[in-house]
């Protein structure tokens, strides 16, 4: 998973964005959001987890999570309703006044996703077999 988000935040970073390598990624997300939703997961978990990255993606990529919904209502249903759960829950735990507050800024979209970029990065064997 993190060679596919490393590839789709390079992509996302182009002057034209292309959202096709984060699909993948929303897919995931949208997983754990159905099985939070069917309570097969514990939401607080979730947010411990992986809150950072669901918040920043699902933020980076909604302008592409709109447009397709425009065409197939049922793609990525669950993500907005579930990220809108978990920001709540930021507000709580962080001693947050607004939701508005933990919605990423254009900069910090831009840091996270040149972060995610040099993610990717194969481990060597030798690193692995010490």
């Amino acid at each position: 998973m993190r060679e596919q988000r490393s590839k789709a935040a390079r992509l996302m970073l182009k002057e034209t964005p292309d959202f096709t390598e984060v699909e993948d990624v929303l897919d995931f997300f949208e997983t754990v959001a159905l099985l939070s939703r069917k309570r097969a997961l514990d939401r607080y978990m979730i947010w411990h987890t992986f809150y950072y990255w669901i918040d920043r993606y699902y933020e980076a990529a909604k302008s592409h999570i709109e447009e397709r919904r425009k065409t197939d209502s049922t793609v990525w249903q669950d993500i907005g309703p579930f990220v809108e759960g978990l920001r709540k829950l930021q507000v709580k735990e962080a001693g947050l006044s607004t939701i508005e507050q933990t919605i990423p800024t254009s900069d910090e979209l831009e840091r996270f996703l040149n972060e995610e970029r040099s993610e990717g990065k194969p481990i060597s064997r030798s690193v692995i077999s010490r």
